[in-house]
């Protein structure tokens, strides 16, 4: 922006690995970030998704290899083949048609005995990916329009998640979200809104006293 002379910006960020909550299940961040450099401001929004085919397996033979293949969605995402974990030997990436596949796959096995495949998880070769970054862009927009009820700047939005949903037979906190804090980041005015989910009281299935 320095260098254009322009005012506005965006930016976008992926990453893949344990859903935060749910942490035996693989999941897809997106971060995108508006900038404006007129009025001072950053709207930044997050989208946590357990749509996504992550996934990678050192695979031995044909058969292993066409099963992940399949189970991944290729060949509409993209798949990388190399000879191990990490490791950037043999490295092919963006493999979309099984001749493409099959052939990196028999080079890395006469070669290493094995090859390591992955789930390309570039967006071009990645719709579900795609997907949740649609998902951001859609929350990008509504913030972007929301305006701060008292002085009227846009990026108005949560900020904060407060938990402490009371448990409904014991009463007691709970890990659940009791209200949502938004925030001007202009000037400072903050809301809380209580019960966005509609329900004043949680199950005592996740109550950390009734159900430990």
């Amino acid at each position: 922006m320095a260098l254009t002379g322009e005012t506005l910006g965006i930016a976008s960020e992926g990453s893949f690995g344990p859903h935060p909550s749910a942490w035996f299940a693989p999941a897809n961040e997106e971060v995108l970030l508006l900038l404006d450099t007129a009025r001072e401001l950053e709207v930044v929004v997050r989208k946590i998704s357990l749509e996504t085919n992550f996934a990678g397996a050192q695979v031995h033979t044909q058969e292993e290899l066409q099963a992940f293949a399949r189970q991944v969605l290729f060949p509409s995402h993209g798949l990388i083949l190399s000879a191990a974990a990490g490791s950037t030997e043999g490295l092919q990436k963006g493999l979309t048609s099984w001749p493409q596949l099959l052939a990196a796959f028999r080079s890395l096995v006469a070669s290493h005995g094995s090859a390591y495949v992955q789930t390309d998880m570039r967006a071009l070769y990645n719709p579900t990916r795609l997907q949740v970054i649609k998902q951001a862009a859609q929350l990008l927009m509504e913030r972007c329009t929301t305006c701060c009820p008292a002085c009227h700047t846009p990026g108005f939005g949560v900020t904060q998640a407060i938990r402490g949903l009371p448990c409904r037979f014991c009463g007691l906190p709970t890990q659940s979200v009791r209200s949502l804090e938004s925030a001007c980041q202009r000037c400072s005015f903050t809301r809380q809104d209580d019960f966005p989910g509609g329900a004043q009281t949680e199950d005592p299935t996740y109550c950390e006293n009734c159900n430990p």
